[in-house]
C-alpha cells in the first residue's frame, strides 16, 4: 500500500512539471482547464500521502527513508524536521487550496 501510495504522489508530481513545461511553452489554455489541472494534481498528491500515512510504515521510518534518499543541500542532509513539515504541507494541500 505504501508503495503505490508514494507513485501516486510521484506521478501527481509529474503530471504538474509536465504541465509547467507546457504552459512555459507558450501552449495556450483558458484559466479554467489551469485549475483543474492543478486541482487534479493536487489532490492526488494530498490523496496519496494521505494513503501513505495509514499505511504500516511509520512516521519515523518514511522520514528516515525520505532522508537517506534526498540529495544534500550545500553537503547537509535535510533535517527529520523539514521532511516532517513538507509531508504534513502535502497532506493538507486538498483542504488548502482545492474547493
Amino acid at each position: 500500500m505504501a508503495k503505490k501510495a508514494a507513485s501516486k504522489i510521484v506521478e501527481g508530481l509529474k503530471d504538474a512539471a509536465t504541465y509547467a513545461k507546457v504552459q512555459n511553452g507558450a501552449t495556450a489554455m483558458n484559466a479554467a482547464d489551469t485549475a483543474a489541472i492543478i486541482a487534479e494534481q493536487l489532490t492526488a498528491i494530498s490523496s496519496g500521502m494521505q494513503q501513505l500515512r495509514r499505511s504500516r510504515l511509520s512516521s519515523r521510518a518514511l522520514y528516515l527513508l525520505i532522508q537517506d534518499a534526498a540529495p544534500t543541500v550545500k553537503g547537509k542532509k535535510l533535517t527529520v524536521q523539514q521532511i516532517k513539515s513538507v509531508i504534513d504541507g502535502m497532506d493538507q494541500l486538498r483542504a488548502l487550496y482545492v474547493r
